[in-house]
């Protein structure tokens, strides 16, 4: 029987195809990521929390001891916001520049010699078994086969009723008009329309440079 193109295939080279690809590096398996685009730019931020001194520290954007959420209030009421605020010596919240992950991680795979990644390629349909032990994929040059398969691509298949959308900008002001050292994570408010709930979310990077989005949950038209 003829053997597998490679021990593994990571349909999708985004943050969680990168990694599994560049810790097959490190370990010497043999690998292959199949990703759509042919570069990589600084197209988003990741946030979470994490130990002061995390993997991923020389990839920080900003990082927050200190953070603040405030209940939901209609848009008319006018009492002041109330604002809740918690701080913590232990863990901290951190926002990654994608731009620098990815130079770290496709530094990894591009320097190896066990694992190919292949940008401008994509993938069609689900893996599918070939044998006992073998995968196949079909992508832009033809099938692709392996021992296992990691498919990180979102699913299209199914339409939810119910979601979390939000929209969001890096911004730079005139004049200092934020305090870099909290947090505003959630700061809920009933939709103007009243159609549902959504929060205001700001990671403020220095006085003058933030970014800023405003998440809602509502259902799906």
């Amino acid at each position: 029987m003829p053997q597998p193109d490679s021990t593994a295939l990571i349909l999708g080279g985004g943050a969680s195809g990168l990694l599994l690809g560049a810790a097959c590096a490190e370990a010497g398996i043999a690998a292959q990521i199949i990703e759509p685009r042919t570069h990589y730019e600084a197209d988003r931020t990741w946030s979470f929390w994490a130990e002061p001194q995390h993997e991923f520290a020389d990839c920080e954007l900003g990082r927050w001891s200190q953070w603040s959420v405030a209940p939901a209030r209609a848009l008319h009421e006018p009492q002041a916001e109330q604002t809740i605020s918690r701080r913590s010596q232990a863990m901290v919240y951190a926002s990654l520049d994608a731009g620098r992950v990815y130079d770290r991680l496709t530094g990894v795979i591009d320097q190896s010699e066990s694992v190919t990644l292949h940008r401008g390629l994509s993938a069609f349909g689900s893996p599918e078994r070939h044998a006992a032990d073998h995968w196949q994929v079909a992508t832009d040059d033809g099938v692709l086969t392996a021992h296992y398969v990691f498919d990180s691509r979102p699913d299209m298949t199914t339409r939810p009723v119910y979601g979390q959308y939000f929209v969001g900008q890096e911004i730079r002001t005139e004049r200092p008009c934020f305090d870099p050292s909290v947090a505003q994570l959630m700061h809920f408010r009933v939709n103007p329309d009243g159609t549902g709930i959504d929060f205001l979310y700001t990671l403020p990077f220095a006085a003058d440079h933030a970014l800023v989005e405003v998440t809602r949950f509502t259902a799906i038209a």
